[in-house]
């Protein structure tokens, strides 16, 4: 099993805290993630992380973690599909990618990492009311 991620992503660092979680043997490969040439020989979307286990090749933090989770579901973290919780597992499984994470994103982007004259005020007080009306479910 080979993680290809970098120690500044979050989402590599997620993945990372479930296989140390499951005891998973794993060979974990560090990419600057701003090094587009390399990322893209081993991942055509240019992101990290980047799983791949035998055949399997997965993209997607949140899927990641749920596919390690049925990997070894001995060591825990994981809800089994028959279990009256594993609904309310799947949300908050989800949750951060496909609700939190796309407005903090545009918050933080347009607020400060782009160049003053490419910064977009209007948007990103938008997007800050959308992310914190949804942290509400938390």
């Amino acid at each position: 099993m080979k993680l290809l991620g970098s120690t500044s992503s979050p989402y590599v660092r997620k993945v990372r805290v479930v296989m140390a979680e499951k005891k998973l043997d794993f060979q974990l490969v560090l990419e600057d993630p701003w090094s587009a040439d390399e990322v893209l020989k081993a991942n055509p979307l240019g992101t990290v992380p980047l799983l791949v286990h035998g055949e399997v090749r997965m993209t997607e933090s949140a899927a990641i973690c749920q596919y390690l989770a049925t990997l070894r579901p001995e060591a825990g973290l994981g809800v089994a599909p028959g279990e009256p919780d594993f609904g309310a597992y799947l949300n908050w499984l989800h949750l951060g990618e496909a609700t939190l994470t796309f407005a903090q994103t545009l918050v933080l982007r347009y607020r400060h990492f782009e160049p003053p004259e490419r910064r977009q005020p209007q948007v990103a007080e938008d997007y800050a009311k959308w992310f914190l009306a949804r942290l509400r479910v938390v």
